[in-house]
């Protein structure tokens, strides 16, 4: 335990300061300072306070995932899934995005995991650097040995999508199933014999 949470600690201190050398904010710490209120993505997002348990928690959540030997863009829109479901927001295609490629680039300037390009295709990969990283226990809370209620919405009560969109589905033309589609249409009606 306590050396997952040298891990957490060293994570969440990039999270929370991203060493930048005097640059600009990126927009996907942008979008974790501001979470769920709707501001835009400028300079006027006031950093995390000193209490704020944020970078500590995204730093808990990302390093229960797997990323060794993933690819880059699938694991940034995975762990913005996981960071966007936990706190319920709901953000555009281009903030989870930002918000991926934010916490991406904290795992690699943490020097945990690596970017590393394979010979001609134009796909990065992430590596981990350290193999205890891979030994820290995966928090899957989606994973139960019991089955699992039967769906009554296009989302469940975790926040996670029968049907997952991509890009360039428009959130507000996302398919969502009205109740009929999950419990059955009325018989129709027959005239007796």
């Amino acid at each position: 335990m306590a050396d997952s949470q040298k891990y957490i600690d060293k994570l969440a201190h990039v999270v929370r300061v991203f060493p930048r050398d005097g640059g600009p904010r990126p927009l996907g710490m942008l979008v974790l300072q501001r979470g769920n209120r709707r501001l835009p993505l400028n300079k006027d997002i006031p950093d995390f306070s000193d209490d704020s348990t944020v970078p500590q928690e995204v730093a808990e959540m990302l390093l229960g995932m797997q990323f060794d030997n993933r690819k880059a863009v699938a694991s940034a829109f995975n762990a913005a899934e996981v960071v966007n479901r936990r706190y319920g927001w709901s953000l555009t295609w281009e903030e989870e995005f930002e918000l991926g490629a934010y916490c991406v680039s904290c795992l690699v300037k943490s020097k945990l995991y690596r970017l590393h390009k394979f010979f001609r295709f134009s796909e990065y990969w992430l590596t981990a650097l350290n193999d205890a990283v891979l030994d820290l226990a995966e928090t899957d809370y989606y994973t139960s040995h019991e089955p699992f209620p039967k769906w009554v919405s296009h989302t469940d009560d975790g926040g996670r999508k029968l049907v997952k969109p991509s890009h360039p589905q428009l959130r507000r033309t996302e398919w969502k199933p009205d109740k009929r589609e999950f419990f059955g249409f009325d018989p129709p009606v027959t005239s007796g014999p």
